[in-house]
């Protein structure tokens, strides 16, 4: 709750190469679209609960940005490392487990 800004999914190269980096930008441009079209909406003189509608279209990235930043925290990806990692392995297993040909299949599995 008390974390400065500056320190939030700032460190470098914090998500990896400037590849991903450039694909997070694109992203995260899209909500700052649908994000300032409702803030402007609701800062607006002829604002009602009737007229919104109007970001009718934008509530999917609004609630993907919302999603998008929790998750990119470094205390969220800690928190969900073990399981994505579990989730992984058992999907690695799995395709031992039936690609045929594979070279010392038992010691690896």
């Amino acid at each position: 709750m008390n974390a400065s800004i500056r320190g939030q999914c700032a460190r470098h190269k914090f998500y990896g190469n400037r590849a991903v980096e450039s694909q997070l930008a694109k992203f995260e441009n899209k909500h700052r679209i649908a994000i300032r079209k409702m803030i402007e909406l609701a800062w607006s003189e002829s604002y009602t609960p009737t007229n919104i509608s109007e970001i009718a279209s934008d509530i999917s990235p609004i609630w993907e940005a919302v999603l998008f930043q929790h998750a990119r925290t470094e205390l969220q990806i800690k928190k969900d490392s073990p399981a994505l990692e579990s989730m992984c392995l058992e999907y690695f297993k799995n395709y031992l487990e039936h690609t045929p040909n594979v070279e010392c299949r038992d010691q690896i599995l």
